[in-house]
C-alpha cells in the first residue's frame, strides 16, 4: 500500500499527460523514466531556476536600508 505521508496524487489534462509521455522518453539519455520521475525532475529544475532568479533579485538589494 502507498505511504500516504510520502506521496500525493495529481490530476493532469490529457494534453499535459501526452507532453509528459514525450518528455519522459527523452529526458534521460539511454532510456526512459517513469512519469512520476519525469515530473519530479522537471519540478526540481523549475524550482532551482526560480531560486536562482530570486537570489539575483534579492542579493543585490541586501545592503539597502529600509529606514
Amino acid at each position: 500500500m502507498t505511504d500516504m505521508t510520502k506521496y500525493k496524487n495529481l490530476s493532469l489534462s490529457m494534453e499535459t499527460w501526452n507532453k509528459i509521455e514525450e518528455i519522459r522518453k527523452t529526458l534521460v539519455q539511454g532510456g526512459d523514466v517513469s512519469r512520476a520521475k519525469a515530473v519530479t525532475i522537471l519540478v526540481n529544475l523549475a524550482y532551482e531556476k526560480l531560486q536562482q532568479k530570486l537570489e539575483q533579485e534579492i542579493l543585490p538589494n541586501k545592503g539597502t536600508s529600509w529606514n
